[in-house]
């Protein structure tokens, strides 16, 4: 899977027109359909979906609970898995509280509920604290838009989209959303501890904002964006004046 940030829809609509193969004439494109956009204070959608176990599962019936929403597909061996890895440290670092962990299947035309079921026992996702989603396409789509995420089949097996992780508050609303991939297990566990009232660290959700912020203004220097992207940032910057001045002090000595 190839991953973009905010700037990928502009690469995301570049990819669509210049896709090798056009739409054949009269073909459905599903960017024609406009659908309004879940925000922060938002409800979800009544999507019904079918988890890993092959039981019907709403995102409703998880009220009470803190919930991170990721977004995979089955055939992804490159950040799918990175992101559902992070997503055990998670778990591990929750335990059986009140939270919720959801991946929902961006690629449901193939991930119907023997692929689900077979991605999460390669990757032991355990339901029902974990839950590995899937669906009718056609509503399991309409869900993905409506969160935000963007998706393209470029290839056999490759889908281009964008990463994001929803959160959702404990009263079923959209609490905030988490784009791009570099954020770490312990910000978002604390993250979803203080979405349930639990004690967490400030200084953990204060890095998740702040990675979520930098991947907004285009992605991570290193590959993390938080706090040790602020701190390279502050050292490029401070740099970038000393050199000034020295340049500067260097000309007025040889005029002198």
């Amino acid at each position: 899977m190839r991953r973009f940030g905010v700037l990928g829809a502009l690469t995301l609509a570049m990819a669509v027109a210049g896709a090798a193969t056009p739409l054949a004439a009269g073909a459905d494109n599903p960017f024609d359909h406009v659908v309004p956009l879940v925000g922060v204070g938002d409800q979800l959608p009544a999507t019904a979906f079918v988890d890993q176990r092959g039981r019907r599962v709403a995102l409703s019936d998880l009220r009470g609970d803190a919930v991170a929403i990721a977004f995979v597909y089955t055939r992804c061996r490159d950040a799918c898995p990175v992101i559902t890895r992070k997503f055990a440290q998670v778990r591990a670092l929750l335990g059986d509280g009140p939270f919720r962990l959801v991946e929902v299947t961006i690629d449901p035309a193939h991930d119907d509920a023997r692929a689900m079921a077979a991605y999460a026992r390669e990757y032991r996702i355990d339901a029902p604290m974990w839950l590995a989603l899937t669906g009718v396409p056609a509503d399991v789509d309409d869900f993905n838009r409506r969160m935000g995420v963007q998706a393209i089949q470029t290839g056999r097996d490759v889908i281009v989209h964008n990463d994001r992780v929803v959160l959702i508050s404990p009263d079923g609303a959209v609490a905030d959303t988490v784009d791009g991939a570099s954020w770490t297990p312990a910000d978002l566990a604390a993250q979803l501890r203080h979405l349930s009232g639990m004690s967490s660290s400030p200084l953990a959700r204060f890095d998740l904002a702040l990675g979520a912020a930098v991947a907004f203004c285009g992605g991570a220097l290193s590959g993390r964006a938080g706090i040790g992207d602020l701190l390279v940032s502050i050292a490029v910057f401070a740099a970038g004046i000393w050199l000034f001045v020295w340049l500067v002090r260097r000309t007025s000595a040889a005029r002198a």
